[in-house]
């Protein structure tokens, strides 16, 4: 794949939500399964860069003084990835190490104060590297009693808490400092760092990990189970080619995610301008105006309307066109509103007592000097006190049941989402 046909994939599925996420994740997969860069016979292989790199994890961990080999829960079977013939497939275990950070001790609080020690948390962890934007320090003592449990530049850090799996590169300002205990550093030699970042980020190792976490009150990725899972492992030089090449497209792709939030804007703003003109008062527009804004919003419906808030606006719009007359035509052989509210006081004189009654029982508060809004003709302004008995709070001494009854009850939020067919239906005895 190279950077022009990955623009005529992306223009494909530009307007889906998440294109651009999801081609980011196409691209690791492609790279950790062979199908990015061209296999070279003269590169050697995957088993004999395994080969190489177990020598140099024997030496590290006799530098360590690490005797002994770390517990590994391996996967059921071996997995197929379907690689090319010069891969292998390798765990994590065959490759490096896998050690714990540590939790501050009893009684111990980060310093109010910057000092020389780091504390790396998982919240610092974003975007496969380490941020500094929002850092917690610890005092000189309180590092000595965790000093055993630093990261170094050459590791990775991967996320065991929290959020589970995350890898990433640790950038050189945080060689050296200490790791929560929600995270653990992978520590390896002879291979790309990157290649192996991008390897435990792909599908193919994060769903192993999301088998193999406690679905527990808080979910942990024991570091047993990160030594058992499992990777593709090409030769070294070729894993310099897929880190180039994953590099290019992942560029493109922030480039493209530019022009893609540019695009969005533009869009925001035309369906802002094209909704505030639907919305203006009659008088400023004619209605042959009303009609060419109405037609260009739906002409470009499809590309106005791609999420639910711009939706939530349309509905408004459509409410306010509904209630000031500018959503159908008027005939002039309908009964006037004036007449309309006529018919309705001479109700309420007819109803007498009981109208009486429900109004001492409730107060409608009146907006003062608020202007009425221009309405066609035969409309007339009005309120609610005009046109209804009153407004009273109901109660019920029982709570309501979803079981069914004959008395069906609407609750608040039912009020106020004017949606109640599409909400669970309550009932009182």
């Amino acid at each position: 794949m190279n950077p022009a046909q990955l623009l005529a994939y992306f223009d494909r599925i530009s307007e889906a939500p998440d294109a651009i996420p999801r081609l980011r994740r196409f691209i690791l997969d492609l790279a950790v399964r062979g199908k990015l860069v061209e296999q070279n016979p003269s590169e050697g292989t995957g088993r004999g860069t395994l080969s190489d790199i177990k020598k140099l994890k024997a030496q590290m961990l006799l530098e360590k003084g690490i005797r002994g080999r770390q517990t590994v829960e391996s996967s059921i079977r071996p997995k197929n990835f379907g690689l090319p013939s010069t891969w292998a497939t390798v765990s994590v275990d065959d490759i490096g190490i896998v050690q714990g950070g540590k939790r501050l001790p009893a009684g111990a609080t980060f310093s109010k104060v910057q000092t020389a020690h780091i504390y790396i948390r998982v919240t610092d962890m974003k975007n496969g590297t380490i941020v500094d934007d929002q850092l917690q320090y610890i005092t000189p003592d309180v590092q000595r009693a965790i000093s055993r449990y630093t990261i170094n530049r050459e590791d990775l850090y991967i996320t065991i808490a929290g959020t589970i799996g995350q890898v990433g590169r640790v950038p050189s300002f945080f060689d050296g400092h200490n790791l929560t205990e929600n995270a653990a550093k992978i520590v390896f030699r002879g291979m790309n760092p990157q290649y192996l970042c991008t390897a435990l980020n792909s599908d193919l190792v994060q769903q192993q990990f999301k088998e193999k976490t406690n679905q527990v009150a808080q979910p942990k990725l024991a570091l047993k189970r990160i030594l058992g899972a499992q990777f593709p492992l090409p030769p070294l030089a070729e894993q310099h080619r897929i880190v180039a090449k994953v590099n290019e497209l992942m560029a493109l792709c922030d480039r493209l995610e530019g022009a893609r939030a540019e695009r969005e804007s533009r869009r925001d703003r035309l369906a802002a301008t094209s909704l505030h003109r639907l919305n203006q008062p009659a008088d400023t527009d004619a209605p042959e105006s009303l009609r060419e804004y109405a037609l260009f919003y739906l002409n470009h419906l499809p590309r106005l309307t791609t999420r639910p808030d711009q939706i939530k606006q349309l509905r408004l719009t459509i409410l306010n066109l509904a209630i000031r007359g500018r959503l159908v035509p008027q005939d002039p052989n309908d009964e006037s509103a004036s007449e309309l509210l006529k018919r309705i006081h001479a109700e309420r004189v007819r109803l007498g007592k009981r109208a009486a009654n429900i109004h001492a029982q409730s107060t409608l508060p009146t907006a003062a000097g608020e202007p009425r809004s221009a309405v066609p003709e035969g409309w007339s302004g009005s309120d609610s006190a005009a046109c209804c008995w009153g407004i009273r709070r109901t109660a019920t001494r029982r709570s309501p049941t979803t079981r069914p009854t004959a008395y069906p009850y609407c609750g608040s939020v039912l009020a106020q989402c004017g949606k109640t067919e599409s909400l669970p239906k309550k009932n009182i005895s």
